[in-house]
């Protein structure tokens, strides 16, 4: 619960082996806030494993997933939400994937990320990738938001859709 107690945050998994949510909840009339799909990642469903922690002001919600059953490694990553809404008023049901990936050129190589939504209703809307730490407002055009960066330096690079935030896992991608 929020420290003004007036969101409930929760998560869990529909069954043993299909992917977990997270959804806040208001605490004044059990409306629906928000929701989040957490989705497959690295061939594992990825489920809530932390207690959701808010910041003192109740704007943020902090919580840690795990990956069961993946390949390789246990992962888990740590997600920061904004507590109130799910960003930038697109809410997470709208999108459908984020790829990334980064594409050899013989002029060097560009970093491309890829959101896709259900419909084109969004469409002129903005969302915010994030790549190594800074931030890029792509426009929404039909039902895709596109980014491409010319002359990626090589190595790896972490992007993650940040407005809307949440809605999927951060990407590394490879840069060689």
């Amino acid at each position: 619960m929020s420290p003004a107690n007036d969101i409930v945050f929760t998560g869990g998994a529909p069954n043993y082996g299909v992917p977990g949510f997270v959804r806040a909840f208001s605490t004044s009339n059990g409306q629906l806030l928000w929701s989040l799909d957490l989705g497959v990642e690295n061939g594992g469903n990825q489920n809530m494993e932390s207690i959701p922690r808010f910041t003192p002001d109740g704007s943020t919600v902090y919580f840690g997933t795990v990956i069961l059953g993946g390949t390789g490694s246990p992962f888990c990553f740590l997600y920061a939400l904004d507590a109130t809404s799910s960003g930038g008023g697109i809410p997470c049901g709208d999108l459908v994937s984020f790829q990334v990936r980064c594409k050899h050129n013989v002029g060097g190589d560009r970093l491309q990320a890829k959101l896709t939504l259900t419909n084109t209703s969004h469409s002129g809307q903005q969302v915010t990738i994030t790549v190594d730490g800074n931030p890029n407002s792509v426009t929404i055009n039909g039902n895709k938001a596109q980014l491409q960066i010319p002359n990626e330096p090589l190595g790896q690079h972490t992007v993650e859709l940040t407005d809307p935030a949440g809605c999927f896992a951060p990407v590394m991608t490879n840069c060689n």
